[in-house]
This record gives C-alpha cells, structure tokens and sequence, in this order.
C-alpha cells in the first residue's frame, strides 16, 4: 500500500510538471494576444471660419478667425505626435448664404473651402496633402431653418414654411421661375428677409475644417509571473504583506500621477478672445436731405475703437438764387458717436459741437449776417443700415444749442445795416441727416491669440 502511494504521488508529480511548463510558457503568448486587440475609438476636432459677405479671402483678424485656428492648429498638431493616434482625414466643409445668384454662392463656398485648405496646409507642413478633403456646400439652408426656429423674429411660422416646403428653384422649360430665396424676399414685404440679412445671414458665410481622427488605446502588458513556491503560511502572509505594500505604492505613485497631471493641465495655455476688430475704420458720406435743397456737404467718419467713431461733416452753400433768396452758409459739425454694435453699424448715440457763418435772406425785406459767426452744441441719435458690402444709408436727427450775434440789412442792392450785433439763442433741431455712407478701411488691425493659465 505505502509503494502504490509513492508511485501513485511520483505519477501525479510526473504529469503535472509538463503542465506547468506549458502553462508558463503560454502565460507571455496570452498577454501578447490580449495586447494586440487594441481598443479603439473616434475623437473629432473642429473650427469655424467666417468670411465677409461676397467675399472667399480668408481673413484672421475677422471674428477672431486667428485665434481658432491657432487652437485647432495645436489641437491638430498634438494628435499628429500621439503615437497612439492616427489622423484619417480633414473634411473641410464650406457655406454661402442666401442672398447673391446661386451659382455665384457655389463658386464662392467652393474659393472658401479651398483658401481654408491652403491655409491649413501652409502652417502645418507636416501633414500629408491628400488628408485634405474639400466639401463646398453651398447656401446653408439647414442652418438658416435651425436659427430662424431658435429666434424669436417676427413671421416666424412662414419663413419656416418656405424654408422647408418651398424648393430651392423651381424651372419651366429651361427657365428659372420660382426660388426658395424669392419666396423669402416677397415675403412681408422683405421685412422678415432683410431681419435675417442682418441678424442671421453673416452666420452662414462660413467654412468649417473637421479633422476624424482614430485613437488607438494599447492595453497595458500583464504583470510578471513568479516562479511557484511551496505553499506554507509563512510565504503566504509575507505575499500578502508584499501586496499590501505594492497596493499602497501603488495608491500612492496614483495619487502623485494625478497631482502631477494636474500640474501640468493647469499649465496648459488656453487661448482667449480679444476685442473684435469687425468694422470699417473709414467712411465718406453726404447728406441728401441737403442735395436736394441744393446745399453742397461732404463728410467723413473715423472709428478708433469697437464702439466709439468720430464724424466730421462740412456744409457750404455759395448760392445767391435771387434777390429775395440767399443761401449762403458754411459751417462744420464734429461729432463723438458711441455705436451699441460696432461702428457704423446699427443704433448710436451722438454728442456734437458746431461752428459757423451765415449770410441768409427769405424774402424782400431783410438780410440777415453773422459777421462773427456762430457756435454751439447738441446731441443726437441714428442708425445705420447697411445696404450692400461697402455701401450703406445713415439716418441721424439731433437737437441742441447755438448763439450766434447777427446784423439785419435791408434786403435790396447796397442795402443798409439797421440792426448790429444782435444776440441770439437757439434751443432746437440741429441735426438732420439722411446720409448715403461708402465704407472702406477694414483692416483695422490683426487680431492676435493671448494666452492664459487656467486657474
């Protein structure tokens, strides 16, 4: 019995010992095999770039295109060094808004598409060009419906309607007939049209770059095996104090690593906005209300910050019509104008000085002269509406004071002076413009990226 025992025990020891080699020899191909099914994920990094209207130049310091670009560059950049990250493609998807032929806004989302393109490659050479896809759409209709559905503007329900139920054109016999953007521009009388020119459409004009990039997560390799020991209570109790004193090193160095990868998240530059620099710093006028009087006037504005511009018109009038009329009058009117949106653009307030002489008579009785002049001011208020890229009309009213000391002839040849240096005050309108505007100047200067810590 005891020989059958030994031999049964050299038996099991016998057949287990090829066991365990197989097993440690196996144990490496498993975690190569576990490390080679990689988990994979999809991660996708925009921009928006927006473009003037009628216009494919890619401008940085407009709307702060600098400062996004700037970021997805980096954004960009970093996945490209991820060894653990593949970039699969840049789609870069371009739009037009309604207004302007339709095959004009296709060629122009086309130009944008490609300019943004050029771009991106110029600043990152290390990318391969065929990573570039260009994807020019077109007017934005999708995101016009999205924002008129979002707003509270008036019409709301029937610019909808034909957003979504009117076709984009509409032809008989090779001819155009009906269009989506008609519709619109019939509607209400082109009040609701010319709400989204103004609030919605500067949206639209715009690209967008979209990089689809893969991450590839190796999973960590498995931990060494030890060789066997003979089990006894006293290797137990020193594995489990070793496993104790790794978990604890482990919570420990964990800790650290979290610590140290705030650290450095914290130091991270995170790019911010400057002030806008979308306006036109120069501007010609004249005022019509003047023109048809028959009353020459020119004048020019200049703005030097977001919201603050100053005008400077001149009026001159030499006429001597008749006898019983006379129109004769120069005077200059500066004014600081503060605009709520952006210069010469929308509602402002204005506070004025004006200057001047006049030599005036309305009938056949008196002449009236200021031989010193007058001087005074006022305050004013008026909007601005743009009607086209350059060109856009001003209208402006304003109330105030001035005190002028003026002689009184008779109103016939050589006629004589019968009254001097009479004081008047005037309380009243001294501002009314209907001015036809052309701006020109947009650069008013780069926009540039700050950088900041996170606190």
């Amino acid at each position: 019995m005891a020989a059958s025992g030994l031999h049964r025990r050299l038996s099991e020891r016998f057949f287990a010992l090829p066991l365990l080699l197989a097993s440690l020899l196996l144990l490496p191909v498993a975690a190569s095999a576990q490390s080679d099914n990689p988990i994979t994920t999809a991660d996708t990094v925009g921009v928006k770039v927006y473009f003037r209207q009628g216009s494919s130049t890619l401008q940085p310091a407009f709307r702060h295109n600098s400062v996004r670009l700037d970021e997805f560059m980096r954004r960009v950049s970093e996945m490209h060094a991820d060894s653990t990250a593949r970039l699969n493609s840049i789609d870069i998807v371009a739009y037009a808004s309604p207004e302007g032929p339709y095959d004009l806004n296709r060629k122009l989302a086309r130009k944008r598409a490609e300019n943004i393109s050029a771009y991106l490659r110029g600043n990152m050479p290390f990318l391969s060009g065929s990573l570039f896809n260009v994807q020019p759409k077109g007017i934005d209709w999708n995101g016009l419906a999205a924002m008129v559905e979002a707003s509270d503007m008036r019409y709301r329900s029937e610019v909808l309607n034909i957003l979504r139920n009117v076709p984009e054109t509409t032809c008989r016999n090779g001819k155009l007939v009906d269009s989506r953007l008609k519709r619109l521009m019939d509607l209400r009388g082109g009040r609701p049209y010319n709400y989204m020119l103004e609030h919605f459409f500067p949206e639209l004009r715009s690209a967008g770059a979209y990089v689809v990039c893969d991450f590839v997560r190796i999973a960590q390799p498995a931990s060494p095996i030890n060789k066997p020991n003979e089990p006894n209570e006293a290797n137990g109790a020193n594995e489990s104090n070793e496993a104790n004193e790794a978990n604890e090193a482990n919570e420990a160095n964990e800790a650290n690593g979290t610590n140290e990868a705030n650290e450095v998240d914290a130091a991270i530059p995170v790019a911010t906005e400057l002030p806008e620099c979308d306006y036109d710093r120069w501007a010609i006028k004249s005022n019509a209300i003047y023109l048809a009087a028959g009353v020459t006037n020119i004048g020019g504005e200049y703005a030097f910050h977001p919201h603050w511009s100053v005008d400077l018109p001149l009026v001159y009038s030499p006429y001597t019509i008749a006898r019983t009329y006379r129109m004769r009058f120069l005077y200059i009117q500066p004014e600081a104008r503060y605009w709520l949106d952006r210069p010469m653009k929308g509602h402002f307030f204005g506070v004025h000085l004006h200057a001047g002489v006049f030599n005036v008579s309305l009938d056949n009785k008196n002449r009236y002269q200021s031989e010193k002049g007058f001087h005074g001011a006022g305050i004013s208020y008026g909007y601005a509406m743009p009607l086209s890229r350059r060109w856009s009309m001003e209208f402006t009213v304003g109330v105030g004071y001035a005190f002028t000391r003026y002689c009184t002839y008779y109103n016939v040849p050589n006629g004589l002076r019968y009254e001097k240096d009479r004081p008047y005050n005037y309380w009243g309108l001294t501002k009314l413009g209907l001015n036809f505007v052309y701006r020109f100047g947009d650069k008013c200067g780069k926009t540039k990226s700050r950088k900041e810590v996170k606190p």
